[in-house]
C-alpha cells in the first residue's frame, strides 16, 4: 500500500487485513486505491437488508464518501429528486438479486446534488446527508469515475468512492507532507482544515 495507507498502528490511513477479503476499511472491502488522486474505491455488494447506519464507518476522521457516489436507498417514505431503478432491471440487466419478488418497486438514487443541505456544491457525503434521506435501507452503491482525461463516465455498481486527506493545513506545521511534496488543500466534510500530499515529478 502506498503512503498513508497501510496496516500498521502509524499509518494515517490504516486499514485491517482479512484472509478472505483482503484489505478492508470499516469492514468493507478495499478494492482499488489511488494515493495520487486521492481516492480508495470500497465494495458495498448489494444487500437488501442493510440499514443507513451500516454505512457509519466510512465516514472515518480522515477519509468520507465523495460526491462522486450516488447510494441506491430503499424504503424512503420521500421520493428523492434523483434517479429510480426498477427492481427488474437491475435482476435482468446488472445480475443483482431483487429485493422485490414481484420486482415491482423501485430503487431511488440518493446523491449530494439531490440533497437540499449540500445544495449540490459539496464535496463529500455526511452520515447526516444519509439520514436526512427519508430512507431506511441501502441497497448498494454506484461510484461515477472519469475515463481518458474527462472523455467519458464510468459507473461502478456496488462501489463507494471515498476521498482521504490529512489533518491541518498546507504550509504548516501541522502538514505531513515531505520536502519534495506538493500539498494541496482540502475541504472536509466538517469544514475542519485539511491537506493531501502529492510527490512532485521525478520522486
Amino acid at each position: 500500500m502506498p503512503y498513508p495507507f497501510g496496516f500498521s498502528h502509524g499509518c494515517p490511513i490504516k486499514f485491517t487485513c482479512s484472509a478472505t477479503e483482503g484489505a478492508q476499511i470499516g469492514g468493507f472491502s478495499v478494492r482499488n486505491v489511488n494515493a495520487t488522486e486521492g481516492n480508495i474505491f470500497v465494495g458495498v455488494p448489494h444487500d437488501c437488508n442493510r440499514s443507513i447506519e451500516a454505512m457509519t464507518p466510512l465516514f472515518g476522521e480522515v477519509y468520507a464518501p465523495t460526491s462522486e457516489n450516488s447510494f441506491l436507498m430503499e424504503e424512503c417514505t420521500n421520493a428523492t429528486d434523483g434517479c429510480s431503478i426498477k427492481q427488474k432491471f437491475l435482476e435482468t440487466k446488472l445480475n443483482l438479486q431483487s429485493c422485490d419478488p414481484l420486482g415491482k418497486d423501485n430503487v431511488s438514487c440518493f446523491s449530494t446534488e439531490t440533497n437540499s443541505s449540500s445544495n449540490g456544491t459539496a464535496r463529500f457525503f455526511s452520515m447526516r446527508d444519509l439520514r436526512r434521506s427519508s430512507c431506511k435501507k441501502l441497497f448498494s452503491s454506484v461510484a461515477f469515475e472519469s475515463v481518458s482525461g474527462n472523455e467519458g463516465i464510468a459507473l461502478e455498481f456496488e462501489r463507494v468512492r471515498l476521498g482521504w486527506w490529512g489533518k491541518g493545513e498546507c504550509e504548516t506545521r501541522d502538514s505531513t507532507c515531505g520536502a519534495n511534496a506538493m500539498c494541496t488543500p482540502v475541504q472536509t466534510p466538517d469544514g475542519s482544515a485539511g491537506h493531501r500530499c502529492s510527490c512532485m515529478e521525478g520522486y
